[in-house]
């Protein structure tokens, strides 16, 4: 009988067929925003979409080769991760950003890397209500 239910299991086993393979693929990290060549004054939401077919533990924003920054989920849609960077303390100038994604099976997918720029002369100032000549010489009432 023990052999029996021995035979039983393997054969279960075998039936399964990959139900029971590890995921040996990285995830898929594609960046959402910005795009490159963005220009960013004092901070600046960085997004990427991840998709694995195994749960993602960890992403993390790379800034410069250095990786230092580790990125929230959105719980709505749970493959988006994001992440507000302050460049206030950054020179002015390129730095280039790339998000690295790793799964509970410890594989590993990164996005292409891009260039943004910093520039931290550009700062909002308040104006107040009035009227204002825009762009085509034509008066524009702001009232707010």
């Amino acid at each position: 009988m023990n052999n029996l239910f021995s035979i039983s299991i393997i054969l279960f086993l075998f039936g399964c067929g990959g139900g029971f393979d590890q995921d040996v693929e990285g995830p898929s990290v594609s960046l959402l925003y910005p795009e490159a060549g963005y220009v960013v004054s004092d901070s600046v939401e960085i997004r990427f979409e991840v998709n694995d077919i195994s749960q993602v533990f960890k992403m993390n924003l790379i800034v410069n080769g250095v990786d230092t920054y580790p990125m929230n989920t959105e719980f709505a849609t749970p493959n988006i991760f994001y992440i507000m960077l302050d460049v206030t303390d950054f020179e002015p100038g390129g730095i280039r950003i790339q998000g690295v994604a790793e799964d509970e099976f410890r594989n590993e997918g990164s996005s292409p890397e891009i260039e943004v720029f910093v520039d931290n002369s550009l700062r909002f100032i308040n104006i107040a209500s009035g009227v204002y000549l825009d762009s085509d010489n034509l008066e524009s009432d702001i009232s707010y």
